[in-house]
């Protein structure tokens, strides 16, 4: 289908930069989608004759437009539309600095990737890769031109490095468990409220009945969730905080780390927590990996023990999905999290905001799952 301008449009271009008027007039076009894509626009010597110009400024107009990505012209045939956006610039970049192949950040990744697509962003992601690499991978993520940082950073992260990125227009949001006391401009967060995600466990636990609590994680984990390290771990602490005000108890086990940074646990520590008259009859996982690992562990090694003692988890990652059955889960509600981290950018990129604002608390969610597999959510 052959198509013109908008009938009543001003057709009479001053003399001034014809070209430029003319790509502006068949942009507009495009743009909104007067024009759709796949259609064919009318010939040079057409719109020549319609905006009473010469063909010259006409075929500088197409070019220039085919050169945006917005036309493409085939030999023979004719001109056609071929995209009806925006090209994306460097003001439209967001660099995502995760840790790509862990389960939760990156599906945290993929999930804002989608979502800052679809509102014409041009996303990258930078896997940071665990604690040794981090910084220099920021270095050289930071020396580009994005305007847009999405970065998540735990206890150990080198926020000093942000630094670099805190100039005049360029704006670092921090994800998940971002924190840090350091005054660095142009810094937004977007946080799931992990103490609260303790908490929920804790009142799940003891609404069902359990008193005495085994809880698996690192030994750093339990040094913070203790109090013996300045950060605690925020899962862990709202739950020891919850779960002692309701006058439970809890004991702890650490898990291991491989030198390829697998986690597992001793099988014959474990069980030995389970000897005598004030055994645990719940499990609670500052991670979802480590709950995994005990109740793969009981179900070889005791399945009398695994019918009877629950196994929950945090963080509602595969692991706590692949379980048998798959275990109560805490759920930091990533969809929310990537949907609030783009409605900020789009925010920033209007520059509607001036300065950083206080952190966006997502509240997590409970995931209740019972022997069957399903799932319900509190």
């Amino acid at each position: 289908m052959v198509l013109s301008l908008v009938q009543g449009s001003d057709k009479r271009i001053r003399r001034m930069a014809l070209s430029e008027q003319v790509r502006d007039v068949l942009l507009g076009e495009i743009i909104s989608g007067r024009f759709p894509v796949g259609s064919k626009l009318s010939s040079v010597h057409e719109y020549a004759r319609d905006f009473q110009v010469s063909t010259s400024p006409v075929r500088v107009a197409f070019a220039e437009l085919e050169a945006r990505g917005y036309v493409v012209s085939r030999y023979g045939s004719g001109t056609y539309v071929r995209a009806n956006h925006p090209p994306l610039t460097v003001k439209d970049s967001v660099m995502i600095c995760i840790e790509a192949k862990a389960h939760l950040f990156g599906d945290l990744g993929s999930a804002l990737t989608v979502r800052l697509l679809k509102q014409g962003f041009l996303p990258g992601v930078v896997d940071t890769g665990f604690v040794e690499s981090q910084a220099g991978l920021l270095d050289r993520a930071l020396a580009s031109d994005a305007r847009f940082f999405v970065v998540h950073g735990n206890l150990s992260f080198d926020f000093g490095v942000l630094q670099r990125a805190a100039l005049p227009g360029r704006h670092v949001i921090g994800v998940i468990d971002w924190e840090t006391e350091l005054p660095i401009s142009n810094v937004h967060r977007v946080l799931s409220d992990h103490l609260e995600g303790g908490r929920l466990m804790a009142r799940h636990l003891y609404e069902r009945g359990h008193r005495n609590v085994l809880m698996l994680g690192t030994d750093t984990m339990f040094s913070r969730v203790s109090g013996e390290l300045l950060h605690p771990v925020r899962q862990g602490w709202g739950f020891a905080e919850t779960w002692n005000e309701s006058g439970g108890s809890w004991q702890s086990l650490c898990s291991d780390a491989l030198p390829d940074l697998e986690i597992t646990l001793n099988s014959e520590r474990l069980l030995r927590c389970f000897k005598g008259s004030n055994a645990p009859t719940a499990i609670f996982g500052l991670r979802d990996v480590e709950a995994w690992h005990a109740q793969t562990i009981l179900l070889s090694h005791a399945p009398e023990l695994a019918a009877s003692v629950e196994v929950v988890g945090y963080g509602n990652t595969p692991w706590s999905q692949a379980g048998h059955p798959p275990f109560t889960t805490v759920d930091l509600d990533l969809n929310r999290i990537g949907d609030e981290v783009v409605q900020l950018i789009g925010k920033l990129r209007k520059d509607e905001l001036t300065a950083s604002v206080d952190p966006v608390k997502i509240q997590p969610r409970l995931v209740v799952r019972g022997e069957s597999g399903r799932c319900s959510r509190a």
